[in-house]
């Protein structure tokens, strides 16, 4: 069985700049947009 990859570390350029911008806005980035950074596509689309 395979491992889910969590936590806080971002590999993609783009998900870091959205991560960003709504901590900006926030003050705070929520744990699920952390997880949806493992996919820069899915977290674009939701924010």
């Amino acid at each position: 069985m395979s491992k889910l990859k969590l936590g806080n570390a971002v590999d993609s350029v783009v998900a870091k700049k959205i991560l960003d911008k709504a901590k900006k806005s926030l003050g705070f980035v929520p744990n699920m947009y952390n997880n949806m950074a493992h996919s820069p596509a899915l977290l674009d689309i939701y924010i």
